[in-house]
């Protein structure tokens, strides 16, 4: 499977009072998400993180093997950290649970 080229754009920090649309897909495309019981632990993450980092999650929707996500931050946001810790704390539950990476 070939990785995409990063959508990011170079000279923009992501930190500050803006909306995102973000897509996080699962490892190998795989349909985690199938399973609520999944989709609930991702969401009380999903949840505290946002809370933990300043931003606000308007919609969520979990597809089968990917994530469509729509978050505001304020003026101390920081995107980057947000998903960081996001996603460490979801495949880190996920790999304890499961044994695979998420």
């Amino acid at each position: 499977m070939q990785r995409r080229s990063s959508p990011r754009l170079r000279d923009f920090d992501y930190k500050g009072p803006y909306a995102y649309f973000i897509i996080c897909c699962t490892n190998q495309k795989k349909a985690y998400f199938e399973d609520t019981g999944i989709v609930k632990a991702m969401v009380k993450v999903l949840e505290e993180s946002s809370q933990s980092f300043s931003f606000r999650a308007y919609a969520y929707c979990f597809m089968p093997d990917y994530l469509h996500l729509l978050v505001t931050g304020d003026e101390t946001s920081s995107l980057r950290e947000f998903m960081r810790a996001f996603k460490q704390k979801t495949s880190f539950l996920f790999n304890k649970r499961y044994g695979n990476p998420l």
